[in-house]
Order: C-alpha cells, then sequence, then structure tokens
C-alpha cells in the first residue's frame, strides 16, 4: 500500500471521527439552561415586558418557564433541547392548565393570576353518551352504544400560583384506555388527542372559581409541534 493511499485512508479516519465528536457534543443535552435574557430573547415581543418567574426542569429535555408580562399577564413557556439547541416549543398568556408531553408524563402546567386564589385543579375526561345504529333493516344490523364515562380527580396547585404535575393516574389511565385502539400503533394518534381532559379552578372553599384577573388579562398563545396542547375548561352542564 502506497503512502499516499495510507496518508488518504488517515484522513478519512480523522475525518470521520472528528464529525461523529462533533455530532455526539452538539446532540448532547448541555448541563446548563438558558440565561433569563436568552429566554426573554427567544420568546415573541407581544408583552415585551416579560419577567421570568422560574426556571423549573421537567426532564433532560424540557424545561417550564414561568413569566409575568406587563405587570398583570401570567404566561408561560415550554423548551425543548431540539437538533442541538433549546427551542420554545410552546408560549402562552393564556396559561390555564396546558397539557405537556415530556419523559415520565404526561404532565399539566399551569400559571394563573395570584388574585384568583385557586387552591385545586378539578381534572376530567368525559366522553359523552353515544348511541348509533349500522345497517339498519340488513342481517348486519348492529347497535353501538357508549355509556357516559365521567372520571374526576384533584390535584393542589401548591404555595406557587404557577406549577406543574403529572396527569392524575386515574384520568389518565381511562382516558388511555377510551382514547386508543388497540389495533394501531400508539404513535399514530396525536397526543392532545390522547388526553381529551378538561378542567375546573377551585378555591379554598371548593367553590368552582371563574379566574376573573386570569382571563381579564389573558391573551392567544403558540405552540410548535406535538407537545404542549392547551385544555379545555369543562362546562358544569355536562357533568352528571
Amino acid at each position: 500500500m502506497s503512502w499516499k493511499l495510507k496518508g488518504f485512508i488517515l484522513f478519512v479516519t480523522l475525518l470521520i471521527i472528528g464529525g461523529s465528536i462533533f455530532l455526539i457534543n452538539r446532540m448532547a443535552v448541555p448541563d446548563q439552561f438558558l440565561t433569563e435574557e436568552e429566554i426573554l430573547a427567544d420568546l415573541p415581543m407581544e408583552n415585551p415586558n416579560k419577567k421570568v418567574q422560574d426556571m423549573i426542569q421537567i426532564d433532560e429535555e424540557t424545561y417550564f418557564v414561568p413569566y409575568i408580562a406587563d405587570e398583570n399577564v401570567y404566561g408561560a413557556s415550554v423548551f425543548k433541547w431540539l437538533d442541538g439547541e433549546w427551542v420554545y416549543v410552546s408560549d402562552s398568556t393564556s396559561s390555564r392548565p396546558h397539557l405537556l408531553q415530556a419523559e415520565g408524563g404526561p404532565y399539566v402546567f399551569w400559571n394563573v393570576h395570584p388574585d384568583d386564589e385557586v387552591e385545586k385543579w378539578e381534572f376530567t375526561f368525559l366522553y359523552n353518551r353515544t348511541y348509533a345504529e349500522h345497517f339498519r333493516g340488513s342481517e348486519n344490523e348492529r347497535t353501538l352504544y357508549m355509556p357516559h364515562v365521567q372520571v374526576n380527580e384533584t390535584l393542589n396547585t401548591g404555595s406557587e400560583s404557577y406549577g406543574y404535575a403529572k396527569l392524575p393516574e386515574k384520568v389518565k389511565k381511562t382516558a388511555e384506555a377510551v382514547t386508543t385502539n388497540p389495533q394501531s400503533p400508539p404513535e399514530s394518534l396525536a397526543f392532545s388527542m390522547k388526553y381529551p381532559i378538561r378542567w375546573q379552578a377551585l378555591d379554598s372553599e371548593g367553590e368552582v372559581s371563574r379566574l376573573e384577573q386570569t382571563e381579564k388579562y389573558s391573551g392567544g398563545g403558540r405552540y410548535n409541534g406535538d407537545y404542549v396542547s392547551m385544555l379545555n375548561r369543562v362546562m358544569e352542564e355536562e357533568l352528571e
């Protein structure tokens, strides 16, 4: 083997090793998260006067960042480590409960106005009663009946007006059992469709809070990818 060929093989080998080391270092999650200045620079500028309240690590690749904007707007963002950088996958000033897909989850997170005095969240999986007939009048006639399904669990908010927690287990398992088709792969159903969970806010007396201050100053949100979905409030007339 000539020295020229040996040199070429050595060059290619070093190139492969160097490229592999670069990719490993680029994709590895760093020990340090973004600074407050970097977070604010990444977020949309609809409410420029933002102040970060906290930076909470959910898993190795996910951070929950509650913030205040313009004194009375309570918002929340979620950052994930994607393709070698921290990217915000959701940002909302309508920060009632949201559902988050992360390792060990799903999770719920929130950031509400402290004057609303929310002590608990009640999460509900609700499936409305369904009755249908197929192939009526034929020998293949079938009747489908799905009973009303309602599962509730409460979650304490803690000492802060913002926070996160795992989706209560009973609600989680019921939602998965009802919405997941065992004949289809799990990834065939979007994350937000798999957990159609609803919520109510409760005060210290167990009465429903309308989140008047939160709603008064709330706005919209931006969501990138199938990581975060906004949950809807349950309507009292839907409950049994």
